[in-house]
């Protein structure tokens, strides 16, 4: 990126996090230890938004390339979407323990998948700690400049799932697509 790519990303990215913080929704994203963490999220989507810039812009940025970003990271899963505060709270005192005991390394691997795999109302709590059950429930907000300006290797892959395809064909259906 030039100086004046570099300070349009920079314009993007303030206009992005300040709507980011009022939606309310927390990411995470694996730290440099594999754990997850809140602090690691934002500069990983950072990164990966000026490297997208970069190839598939020609350096230039827009507001649909965090979103872009963030669908394709939390699709691979480097990244989960916890609701500030609610996540929290719907977690029993107990199995919330047990997670931030597991987050501070202090329960192995192992424990902490075994636990997953064989209690029911342990894997419930996990998912809406880390944010799947919340990508679970969630629909797909789809804005016709968002579907225009995905690659269209993402819209094939994304076809597969349910939410994304409704968004979609609501989007062909309105003709606005």
């Amino acid at each position: 990126m030039n100086v004046a790519q570099e300070q349009q990303f920079e314009k993007e990215w303030d206009i992005w996090l300040g709507t980011y913080a009022d939606k309310g929704i927390l990411y995470k994203a694996k730290d440099e230890n594999g754990r997850w963490s809140f602090a690691a999220a934002l500069p990983e989507i950072c990164k990966l938004a000026k490297a997208y810039c970069e190839v598939h812009n020609g350096g230039y940025a827009s507001q649909s390339v965090f979103s872009i970003i963030i669908d394709l990271m939390l699709q691979n899963g480097d990244l989960a979407a916890v609701r500030d505060g609610e996540s929290q709270s719907q977690i029993p005192a107990d199995i919330l323990e047990f997670i931030q005991k597991a987050e501070r390394g202090e329960i192995s691997t192992y424990e902490l998948r075994r636990k997953y795999m064989s209690d029911r109302r342990f894997r419930d709590a996990y998912d809406v700690h880390t944010g799947l059950a919340s990508l679970a429930t969630q629909p797909t907000q789809l804005t016709a400049q968002e579907y225009r300006s995905m690659p269209i290797s993402v819209v094939r892959r994304r076809m597969s799932e349910p939410a994304f395809a409704a968004a979609v064909n609501k989007l062909l259906a309105e003709g606005r697509a």
